[in-house]
């Protein structure tokens, strides 16, 4: 979502119903239907074009525009939602406090229903037959039956709370039966509210404490990820089945940047993300581990020493301290240098990259303890350079009791320069005094490593195996376009995922000027395509309708 500073709506679809909850940002909410792989899909993406009261209709996967500028009979389209089987849209007007339907098909619009709140904010979700819309600056979320011949609103949600309420967010459980609403000005110290409603008798059976939420996302185990406004740009989970804060709730902290629109797809979370100087990009946020459970340091040219908690043996001894350099390296022996050509001649342990890199402002390297293993993972940046000065990188190495370790490499950027010469001139790997595996001679640089991951065996000890990748640090782990000029970037508000790619609105470049472009992205590698969709004036939110291909 986009912090927009006008009213804008969240719309969210549960089995024919439409949720709309007031807020002061936009949003997207796809509902897309579970995969089926004996059928052949095609996908239709849709954008609210704010600035000029228009939706555009692509094609996401030949990314050609099918109906460009299909004029709304109402004003400031906001959020927009899906139906159940993927064929109408809904698109939630703030200005004229309606919401349009639109058939997909046929790329028109096919009906307008009226609201009798102010401002529908930019929330608004679909269950079985109906939507439910919050309006901006007041308490109620109206509940629309799109069933009928004549889709219409039929009642309103209400909390039980006398102060004078504004929903920011909605989101309801898989099964339909309750739904939770994110308000401002509410109970506790923060001013604001978590409130639960029961679907069936319509009315608040609890509330909580809250941070104010500007968007949310519940997956199909319960769990309910809220994303405040302005505050830490964290992401904290609920647990829906027993209405408490999650153990591990906080699941990232990103400094200097702000996370807007979340978007839970196929059980991974994103997020668009936008920086001070309009940069912006996607975010793929784990959503398995609790930052706070794990040691975190930032900085330039850094280091610290963690105890393991058990002996981790190599080459017949037993060592249970490690020093983590900010540079790439995890050794026994206070290894602490960086871009160094003889790494593996010095060290003692594992460098996992070998370059100078930036763990500074929106970066860290981090580390957690288990009972039977240890991860140091790192979501850095090249620092010096030339052209490829800036490349995101995350990867990390976890350490093993029985004296293994796995080096995985999630996102990595193109081939790192340091003061002028070749990044082929650092090895990494595994050094014990000398060379025990140099991985730049097997499978070349670290920076061309996207999703990768490699075992190391002290049975044998000279080599290391490719093996089925695999993640478990946390935190978010950024695409390289976020903050560079590459792909487009520009500010940021809606996202919308296939399979195969990511799609980005963004409505302004880094100067200021308007983009009213998507940002198109490969979704393995995050990396920006060459290419850009051009929609209205002032797009805010998207979404991608699946559909078989009869």
């Amino acid at each position: 979502m986009l912090n927009t500073g006008k009213n804008a709506l969240h719309v969210a679809i549960l089995a024919g119903t439409v949720l709309i909850a007031g807020c002061n940002n936009t949003d997207n909410e796809v509902i897309l239907n579970n995969p089926d792989d004996t059928v052949e899909f095609r996908h239709i993406g849709i954008t609210t074009n704010y600035d000029d009261n228009t939706i555009t209709l692509f094609n996401a996967d030949t990314m050609a525009v099918t109906h460009a500028d299909i004029a709304l009979s109402g004003s400031l389209p906001t959020a927009v939602t899906l139906s159940t089987d993927n064929t109408t849209a809904y698109v939630s007007n703030d200005g004229s406090n309606d919401i349009s339907i639109i058939d997909l098909l046929s790329g028109t619009e096919v009906g307008v229903i009226g609201l009798s709140g102010t401002a529908p904010g930019r929330s608004v979700i679909a269950t079985d037959g109906y939507l439910y819309v919050a309006f901006n600056g007041s308490s109620g979320i109206a509940k629309v039956d799109i069933t009928a011949t004549t889709p219409a609103e039929i009642d309103m949600l209400m909390p039980n709370s006398e102060a004078e309420l504004s929903a920011n967010a909605v989101a309801a459980t898989a099964d339909g039966a309750f739904l939770y609403a994110s308000y401002d000005e509410g109970k506790g110290d923060s001013g604001s509210l978590l409130v639960k409603f029961d679907l069936n008798t319509m009315e608040e059976v609890a509330s909580f404490e809250s941070q104010s939420n500007i968007d949310m996302e519940i997956d199909e185990n319960g769990i309910l990820y809220l994303l405040p406004g302005n505050q830490d740009d964290a992401i904290y989970r609920f647990d829906t089945n027993t209405d408490s804060a999650s153990d591990n709730a906080e699941l990232a902290n990103s400094a200097n940047l702000e996370m807007n629109d979340l978007h839970l797809y196929n059980g991974k979370l994103f997020a668009t993300t936008n920086a001070d100087d309009h940069s912006g990009g996607v975010a793929e946020i784990s959503t398995l581990f609790n930052p706070n459970n794990f040691t975190y340091e930032s900085g330039d040219d850094n280091s610290y020493n963690l105890d393991l908690g058990f002996d981790f043996n190599f080459f017949g001894t037993n060592y249970n301290n490690v020093t983590m350099n900010s540079n790439g390296t995890a050794s026994f022996n206070n290894y602490t240098r960086y871009v160094n050509s003889d790494v593996l001649n010095d060290i003692i342990g594992f460098s996992v990259n070998n370059d100078d890199l930036n763990s500074s402002d929106l970066f860290n390297y981090s580390s957690r303890v288990y009972t039977n293993h240890a991860v140091f993972q790192w979501l850095t940046n090249t620092y010096y350079g030339d052209e490829n000065a800036n490349a995101f990188t995350s990867f990390e190495v976890i350490l093993y009791d029985n004296g293994q370790a796995r080096f995985d490499y999630l996102l990595s950027g193109p081939d790192a320069i340091y003061e002028g010469e070749e990044d082929e001139n650092y090895p990494y790997g595994v050094g014990n005094g000398e060379v025990v595996v140099n991985l730049r001679d097997t499978i070349g640089s670290p920076f061309a490593l996207q999703r990768k991951s490699y075992l190391w065996d002290p049975a044998t000890p000279n080599t290391m195996t490719e093996v089925p990748f695999a993640w478990e640090g946390t935190g978010i782990h950024f695409n390289p376009a976020i903050l560079s000029g590459e792909g487009g970037g520009g500010y940021t508000s809606g996202v919308g995922i296939t399979d195969s790619h990511i799609f980005m609105t963004t409505l302004r470049n880094y100067d200021g000027d308007a983009t009213n472009n998507i940002v198109v992205y490969d979704r393995d590698t995050m990396l920006p395509l060459n290419n850009t969709i051009a929609v209205g004036s002032g797009p805010r939110a998207i979404a991608i309708a699946k559909l078989p291909i009869e």
